[in-house]
This record gives C-alpha cells, sequence and structure tokens, in this order.
C-alpha cells in the first residue's frame, strides 16, 4: 500500500535544541557556509552504498560516540531486540529475523537490503531523533527513530513503531523515491520551488536545481532547505525562518564522514556541461565523455560557481597518465591504474616525464582504482590486434609466430584501443610466407620475398590449404605492406611449366589439354609452391565445385560438365563414394568446359523435334523406337530439354532396344527390369546387345536371371534355343523341360520378335 505522508516540520526544526542536551558532537571539520550546495547535499554513489559499513564498522563507530550512558538508559550502542521476517519486494530485498539483534546489526542488514548507506542511516537517526549521540533516549525514540510515516498533524502509524520497522521501512522509502520519482514533488534534473520553513508566507523559497537523486530524496522526506541564517551558524540557531533537517543531514555527514560528494574533485556549472578534475589549485579539463567515465570512481560532479572554477588555474588537459605523490606515474585504462615501469616506457608510449603529460593525485585518489598489471611494450587490444609499441610508433604484430620469429618476450598488456590510439603506426611486423586477412575490408593477401601479393576475392581458400601462417592486420597497417604488381589466384605454375589447382587440400596437377587457351595461370617460385602438399592430377570423374558457388562439376575428357539438375547428379553419385574437391573459383574458370550433363538413363526430346532419346550416362543419346520397350525396361516418361544439352550427346547409330550390356555383360529388358542372360546363353536370343554406360546401368533395376523359358501375355510358354521360341504344348511337358526351372514373361513386341520353331 502506497502511504502518502505530509511533511514533517517538527522534528527539524527542533534538532538544534536537542542538540543542546546532547553529548557535543566534535567538530571535526567546520565546513564553510559557501561549500552547502541546497540542489547537491549528497552525491547518488555515497548515499545508495548498501556496502558502506559493516556491523562491526557501525559498532565502533556508535562506541566512539557515547562513553557511558544515563543509568536507567539504553543508548544505541547498547541497543538490542529480537526481529521480524520482513518479506522483499521491488525496493528492498527484505529481512531475515533473529532472537536478539544489536542496533549495529540491524542497521548493517537495512542498508545491505535496500542499498542505502548505513553512513546515511546513521546521520538521519541523528538528525531525527539524535539517537547517535544520546545518553538517555527515552523509548518513543526508538518507536520513531527515523520518523518515518509520521505526520505533524496526527500520530505516527503504529504500523511502523519500533526501532528495526522505522529502520527498514524508513531506509526502502528513500528507494522508493529513486525508483518512482515522478510520483513525488521534488524530482532530480529539473529546478524546484524550495522552501525554507512551513511559514511560506512569511519565510518564501528560493528555486533549486537538483542535481541527483539522493538529494530529491533527502527533500521529499524533509522538505526544506536551510536559510543563509542556519547556515552562518551551522553549529547553532538561525532565524525564525531556519529549518535545520537538511543543512543538520549534510553537517553530521561532514563532521563523522567527510564530504558527502566524495573528495569533489570533478566540477562543473550549472550553465556549462565541461567538466574539470581539480588537483590542488589546478583545474583540468576533461575531454570526453570517454575519459569521464575512466574518472567516476573519484566521486560523481559536483555544481558549483563559474567563479569558483575560475579561482583554480589552468592545466593541461586530462589524459591517460596521472601521477600519485610517491612518484608513481600510470596510465588509468577501462577503471585500472597500470604502472609504467620507467621513464623510457612513457617515451614508448609517446609521452614524456614532464609535468604536462600527466595530471597529479594524491595516493588516496590514485589508491581507489584497481592496479593493473606493469606496462609493456607489447600491448594488446580489445579489437583483437596487438602491437609492438616502441618510440611512439605501433607496430601491428600480424600473429604469435611473427611475434615469436621478431624475438619479442615481453608479456603481453591488454589495453582499450583508445590508449594506443595517438601513437604513429608503422610498419606491421609479419612472418613469411603468410596469408594475411584485412579486417577492415576482409580482403586477402599473400606476404612473400617482401611483397604483398594480393589474392583475388573467392580465391583466399586456395591458400588455406599451404603450409603458410594465416594472420590478420587491420585496413591500415594492411595497406603499409609492400605491394606487388601481380595478384595471386588458385591457379599457378612452377619454373618448369607444370600448371597446378591450388586448393584448400593441397595442389593438384593440371593436364595442359584440359585448360581453356585463355587461361593465364599465375607463375609463382618453386619454393612457395612447395607449401602445398602434392596430391598428385585433377583426373577424369573427380566431382569438382567452385568455392563461390552452388554449381558441381564433373570432370571428364571433355573438361568440366555441369550437372543441369539434381537429378543428372544424382544419377551420377548415387551409386558409388564420391567427394567434393573444392577449388577457387580461378580453377573452374581456366578448365574448358564440356556440355551439360543430363540425367542417366533419361527420356528426354526437344521442343523441335519430336524424336525421344534415351540418355546414355555421360556417352550417347540412344533414338528410342518404341514406348514398349522403354517399358519393359522400366523406363517411363520423358522431358524436354535445350538442343545445346542433348547436342552433347552424340546420336548412336543403335536404337535403345530388349537386349543391353552392362559392365560386358549382356541383360535384356523385360517386364520393369533388366535380366542377365548367361554368356552360354545369348545365342538363344535374335537380338542386338547395346553396350551402355556405367552410370546408366545403375538406373536400371535389375530382375531375375534369363532362363531358357519366357511367357508371351497371351499365356503361351516357350522354351528359347538357337534364336528361336519353340512352343510347350503342355502343362505336362512344361514340367517335364523345366525341372523347376521358372519362366520371365515378356512382351509381345518382344515375343514377335522371335521367329517360331517347333513344338518343344
Amino acid at each position: 500500500m502506497t502511504l502518502a505522508w505530509k511533511p514533517r516540520v517538527s522534528l527539524a526544526l527542533v534538532v538544534a535544541i536537542v542538540a543542546a542536551v546532547l553529548v557535543a558532537t566534535p567538530q571535526a571539520e567546520a565546513r564553510p557556509v559557501g561549500s552547502f550546495d541546497p540542489g547537491y547535499i549528497i552525491s547518488d554513489q555515497e548515499f545508495y552504498n548498501g556496502y558502506a559499513m559493516t556491523a562491526s564498522d557501525i559498532q565502533k563507530f556508535l562506541n566512539s560516540k557515547v562513553s557511558n550512558c544515563v543509568s536507567g538508559y539504553t543508548c544505541l550502542k547498547d541497543y538490542h531486540q529480537p526481529t521480524p521476517n520482513i518479506a522483499p519486494d521491488a525496493f528492498c530485498d527484505g529481512y531475515v529475523g533473529a532472537p536478539d539483534e544489536t542496533a549495529a546489526e540491524i542497521i548493517a542488514k537495512v542498508g545491505k537490503s535496500c542499498n542505502i548507506s548505513q553512513k546515511a542511516l546513521l546521520v538521519t537517526l541523528q538528525k531525527e531523533q539524535g539517537l547517535v549521540t544520546h545518553v538517555w533516549p527515552s523509548d518513543w525514540r526508538y518507536d520513531k527513530a527515523l520518523g518515518y510515516a509520521c505526520s505533524d498533524s496526527a500520530p505516527c502509524d503504529g504500523a511502523f513503531k519500533g526501532f528495526v520497522y522505522q529502520m527498514y521501512y524508513g531506509a526502502r522509502q528513500f528507494q522508493r523515491y529513486a525508483q518512482l520519482p515522478t510520483r513525488y514533488n521534488y524530482q532530480a534534473g529539473r529546478t524546484n520551488n524550495i522552501l525554507f520553513h512551513p511559514n511560506s508566507s512569511k519565510c518564501g523559497y528560493s528555486r533549486v536545481y537538483i542535481t541527483n537523486l539522493a538529494t530529491a530524496g533527502l527533500y521529499n522526506y524533509t522538505p526544506y532547505q536551510p536559510n543563509s541564517a542556519a547556515l552562518n551558524n551551522l553549529y547553532g540557531t538561525g532565524d525564525s525562518c531556519s529549518s535545520y533537517g537538511n543543512r543538520n543531514f549534510w553537517r553530521y555527514y561532514w563532521d563523522w564522514f567527510g564530504s558527502p560528494i566524495e573528495s569533489n574533485v570533478l566540477l562543473r556549472t550549472k550553465e556549462s556541461t565541461t567538466v574539470y578534475f581539480i588537483s590542488g589549485e589546478t583545474k583540468h579539463q576533461i575531454p570526453s565523455l570517454e575519459v569521464y567515465r575512466e574518472l567516476r570512481t573519484l566521486g560523481g560532479v559536483g555544481y558549483v560557481t563559474q567563479e569558483y572554477l575560475d579561482s583554480f588555474s589552468d592545466g593541461p588537459m586530462v589524459g591517460s597518465n596521472f601521477r600519485n605523490t610517491s612518484g608513481r606515474i600510470a596510465m588509468l585504462d577501462r577503471g585500472n591504474m597500470l604502472s609504467y615501469p620507467s621513464c623510457g616506457m612513457l617515451l614508448d608510449f609517446g609521452y614524456s616525464c614532464s609535468a604536462d603529460h600527466y595530471v597529479q593525485l594524491d595516493n588516496a585518489q590514485m589508491s581507489l582504482f584497481p592496479n593493473g598489471p606493469t606496462l609493456t611494450e607489447l600491448v594488446g587490444t580489445d579489437t583483437g590486434a596487438r602491437y609492438l609499441v616502441q618510440e611512439g610508433v605501433k607496430r601491428e604484430i600480424a600473429d604469435e609466430q611473427a611475434q615469436v620469429a621478431a624475438g619479442i618476450t615481453a608479456s603481453m598488456v591488454v589495453l582499450s584501443d583508445n590508449s594506443v590510439a595517438h601513437l604513429t603506426l608503422g610498419a606491421p611486423i609479419v612472418s613469411e610466407p603468410a596469408l594475411v586477412r584485412n579486417r577492415g575490408t576482409g580482403e586477402y593477401g599473400v606476404l612473400y620475398d617482401g611483397q604483398l601479393h594480393m589474392v583475388p576475392v573467392g580465391e583466399e581458400t586456395a591458400f588455406t590449404g599451404a603450409n603458410i601462417t594465416q594472420s590478420s592486420l587491420s585496413n591500415a597497417s594492411f595497406s603499409q605492406l609492400p605491394a606487388a604488381a601481380t595478384t595471386i589466384s588458385g591457379i599457378a605454375v612452377d619454373s618448369a611449366g607444370t600448371t597446378y589447382a591450388l586448393t584448400r587440400d593441397g595442389r593438384f596437377s593440371v593436364d595442359p589439354a584440359l585448360l581453356r587457351s585463355e587461361s593465364d595461370p599465375t607463375a609463382l617460385p618453386d619454393d612457395l609452391l612447395a607449401l602445398w602438399p602434392n596430391l598428385g592430377a585433377l583426373t577424369e570423374s573427380m566431382l569438382i565445385k567452385a568455392t563461390d558457388r552452388a554449381s558441381v562439376y564433373l570432370l571428364t575428357d571433355a573438361g568440366l560438365r555441369q550437372f543441369s539438375s539434381f537429378a543428372a547428379y544424382s544419377s551420377v553419385t548415387s551409386h558409388g563414394d564420391w567427394a567434393f574437391t573444392l577449388v577457387p573459383p580461378t580453377v573452374v574458370s581456366a578448365l574448358k568446359a564440356g556440355p551439360r550433363i543430363l540425367p542417366a538413363g533419361a527420356m528426354v526430346r526437344t521442343s523441335s523435334n519430336p524424336r525421344i532419346y534415351y540418355i546414355d550416362g555421360l556417352t550417347q543419346a540412344l533414338p528410342l523406337s518404341s514406348f514398349e520397350i522403354s517399358s519393359a525396361a522400366g523406363v517411363f516418361g520423358y522431358s524436354t530439354v535445350a538442343e545445346s544439352d542433348l547436342a552433347g550427346y552424340p546420336t548412336s547409330s543403335d536404337y535403345f532396344g530388349y537386349g543391353m550390356r552392362c559392365d560386358g555383360v549382356a541383360h535384356v529388358a523385360a517386364n520393369g527390369a533388366i535380366h542377365e542372360v548367361a554368356t552360354e546363353d545369348e545365342g538363344r536370343w535374335p537380338i542386338d546387345f547395346v553396350d551402355l554406360d556405367r552410370y546408366t546401368c545403375a538406373t536400371l533395376d535389375r530382375g531375375a536371371a534369363m532362363g531358357s523359358f519366357v511367357r508371351a501375355p497371351n499365356g503361351a510358354i516357350y522354351q528359347l534355343e538357337d534364336g528361336q521360341k519353340r512352343p510347350i504344348s503342355s502343362w505336362s511337358r512344361w514340367l517335364e523341360l523345366s525341372d523347376g526351372a521358372a519362366w520371365v514373361n515378356i512382351d509381345n513386341r518382344l515375343a514377335a520378335a522371335i521367329p517360331t520353331g517347333p513344338r518343344a
């Protein structure tokens, strides 16, 4: 349930009176009146920090504030109570109760749960009820310890009565202010009208630009600002228009814990976005948001007048380098301080040891930053580059092999790219021979004999098969490599005139007869070519695929023949163990192109010629005289193809008939399959046997072996002898002759083609 509490006034107004009866608070350091900024009372970093103090820290602090309590009273340092469980929600992580907990333990746990600084909670306890230093606190002070849910016009809400509830829900309320800022009167990032006193008609208000969430939260909790009278008497009372709540919060914080806006070394005015780092009597401009982010460890930005900024002398702009009072000079990079081991290393990074190349920090300020490794001449960056840094020059190292070859043994320190952006870029360090990728453009080149030979797009895979270093450089470093006049592609020739196809697996020699006349292989030194494993020759019946396209080719004596369709591809590769040989695009371009491959065993025609042809593998086209013959072989349907594709297959003088040879063995087409004929039985058949390509034979279904008995569609059974079919007159005669053998069904056309002889 959201509770809308009326502004509290009475406690804030009487704090000065209460303080008169408390143990006096030592004034650790009286703050100048001019340093109180009503729009920036405490930084968010200081306020929203649930790990500011442990229970032990808090207990020691409370013990230091009160030596002895008045008899019969329990001071905060000695207070303890049983605590309940409180469920977590969007603002706090909840509370796990215990049978008995001290005030210090409660404050520590609440701060951590709600991510509110334990320092801020202690200061609020003091400014609300004076509990930190009170030596005779009554019970009611604990019951409304933080003044939470306590209105000036009504009693406190009993639901939040008691120390642990006051601490938890008071801290939670500050998180509500931060997470739901638009629901409350005072908001950060805008100018607000803030009263000096509840008597607004008499005391008025001023317009205040509230810088941050924490300050807005303080005003939503205690909605008045101190006037000049209250500020002029920081440890006393002002006048009838003075309010003290937020003044006392600021004052107690200063006295007990130091500046509520941290070190107050990052300053700007409300009128300008320029932020300065203050070092002693000198101000250093922060040049960019990136540099400011690096310095945020020093605290938030304080808002001051232009006159105050002008009181500092101008120093050099903030860079990467800082020096502490002990003489340590370090580079600030990604939140870490990395020490320079010597003045020479500063010179290597393009700086000097003079004061205009660093900004002064004190030891405490530098100690706020984690220590990184000591800087060396070997630098890696976030983007993956590595450099040798010497005398203000950075030289990109292409890879680890190049680093070893150059004798660079220093340990590598990884920095942001910005930390070396100011250095002059020198020639890169590359170990030859190397395939070098330009990380900026994606281009490739081969560095050999001190020169960079560019590689055409898509050809780079040819060089992954060589025993050469594969590395990469930035575009700027890549551009510094000396350019050769010639490019290197995937087709090359050695000193003896042997042409090679260079692939990712190695090199294949190429028969000159397979090359186009216009092919132009790149002449490469023999020792460079020797870096590719010798895989023999590109031979016929190899499947070739270029790395830049989906097309697959079959290498034949006619050159590269592209498959016209997936069916064509399957008709060749569906039987046997096939593998692609991947080659660069220039290899495909250099080889002769043969006709496209049509599906083996397919029937085709062209749009201009009704003649049907049976495609015999890769070799020929057999004219078809009858669909009855093709049906007998189990071949059905035909497709129309381009004339140029069919022209790649010479027309055979033989027709596609009932007889065929596969791998030298005779077969007869019958009943949708082909049936093997024993060599001694070939004489029984008065038909021609046409040799078919092995790819074609692989597409045909195989039936039972053909014996000496066939059966015609009319049911007649014949015995084949000497090129004749001899009728079998009866079933008993069939049983007598067959002796358990089977017949094969043939069609009428084949039966008619066999002369009829005497009865069997």
